[in-house]
């Protein structure tokens, strides 16, 4: 493989630890924040990039796949929200979610999105920066009013 490196620059050795976003949230609400990777070099080929981009796609951790969630139309807005929550690679810095072919929002890796369904069957797909997406198709359903 072809370098452009003749050798004569200092080159600096680094280990990096690669968790998942939501150890990563764990870890910092724990005061243990851990450094993120750096990017990768621009037009490196092959290797890790590569490997970056075929990595996993993000795990839609709620709402739950095949699930009805029951929520209470209007009023207060705590009833009526699903919180939107995937576990993604370590190199993803930001979900784009969206309910079908409509846009919900975008959030750090380690963020939630508030999303508040009307009731419907939806197919919620979470899109990570890299390309890679998921879907969860769910049921919302309006709760009874006692």
């Amino acid at each position: 493989m072809p370098s452009d490196d003749d050798g004569t620059r200092e080159v600096r050795r680094a280990v990096y630890e690669f968790w998942p976003s939501d150890l990563l949230a764990l870890f910092e609400r724990a005061g243990l924040p851990r450094r993120r990777p750096p990017p990768f070099a621009p037009g490196a080929e092959g290797g890790v990039e590569t490997l970056a981009r075929t990595g996993k796609p993000p795990q839609i951790t709620c709402p739950a796949n095949g699930q009805t969630y029951a929520v209470r139309p209007g009023g207060d807005h705590a009833t009526g929200t699903i919180s939107l929550q995937a576990r993604s690679e370590a190199d993803v810095v930001r979900l784009y979610w969206f309910a079908g072919k409509a846009f919900l929002g975008a959030t750090s890796a380690r963020e939630t999105l508030p999303w508040r369904p009307a009731p419907g069957k939806y197919h919620i797909v979470a899109l990570d920066d890299r390309g890679r997406s998921s879907t969860s198709t769910v049921t919302v359903q309006a709760a009874g009013v006692e």
